[in-house]
């Protein structure tokens, strides 16, 4: 793990935590926490998916394609400024759909109380619905501040 001499006063990310199962979450969090000096913040999104009826979602075979064909769409259009075939992108990105897992929390309260239970005082929650990379989902956006 990353240790520092000067702990970080901001940490950004986002969805950053939607690749990490429910068991490890707490853990990124802690860890977060530790590498924030005194009054440090965390700035970061997460997926939410009310009424959660299994542990992880991954797109479907219609999603997967739909992303290709997006990207292949995007690669076309800046393939000026690419150094690979528009193609050869698309081809990427089906396989990035075809194997990303995310990991979304049930509720608000499950995502404030990640950061509540390790330390951190909840600045900020908000719901939004945003565009995902497959299709449109909430995700909580939360500024979180270290003690």
């Amino acid at each position: 793990m990353y240790e520092c001499d000067h702990p970080f006063d901001i940490i950004a990310t986002d969805a950053f935590l939607t690749r990490f199962p429910r068991d490890t979450r707490r853990d990124v969090v802690r860890k977060w926490r530790s590498l924030l000096a005194p009054g440090g913040v965390v700035l970061t999104t997460v997926r939410i998916e009310h009424g959660l009826s299994q542990s992880s979602v991954q797109a479907t075979p219609e999603q997967s394609d739909t992303f290709r064909r997006r990207a292949l769409q995007e690669a076309r259009r800046w393939q000026g400024f690419l150094s690979s075939p528009p193609e050869a992108i698309a081809i990427l990105a089906q396989r990035y759909a075809e194997r990303m897992t995310s990991y979304s929390l049930g509720s608000e309260e499950e995502a404030r109380s990640l950061f509540t239970d390790v330390g951190f005082v909840v600045q900020s929650l908000v719901i939004a619905e945003v565009p995902g990379e497959m299709a449109s989902t909430l995700y909580a956006e939360i500024v979180a501040c270290r003690e």
